[in-house]
């Protein structure tokens, strides 16, 4: 999936509506705010690149998908022929890797898990 494809199904994902291009130019995707009334459509985060957006989306997981996520996230993270996982490599995951893990744990990974 591109990074592009990755924010737009976080951001949905995350309760973001209506999320798409820029009729007139301008940022990459935008849509409206969960919980918020608006009027126009706003800018959604970057999450590929982006650790504090990241760190939001993933509060909107449920106690389940946390553990899927954990385990997807060691998956991503994880050095070829290693078979620990040091905490290190978890907390030092890139907002791509969380991304991929993220949507892997929601089942909105693009063919499945």
């Amino acid at each position: 999936m591109t990074d592009d494809q990755i924010d737009e199904r976080i951001a949905e994902a995350c309760g973001w509506t209506e999320v798409g291009e820029c009729e007139n130019g301008g940022f990459r995707l935008r849509g409206f705010p969960p919980n918020r009334h608006e009027a126009h459509r706003k800018p959604i985060p970057n999450y590929c690149t982006d650790l504090n957006a990241m760190a939001e989306a993933e509060l909107t997981m449920t106690q389940a998908q946390w553990a899927y996520f954990v385990v997807k996230l060691a998956e991503l993270t994880r050095q070829p022929g290693r078979c620990d996982i040091p905490a290190q490599i978890l907390l030092q995951a890139t907002a791509r890797q969380r991304a991929e893990a993220f949507l892997k744990a929601v089942e909105k990974w693009e063919g499945g898990k």
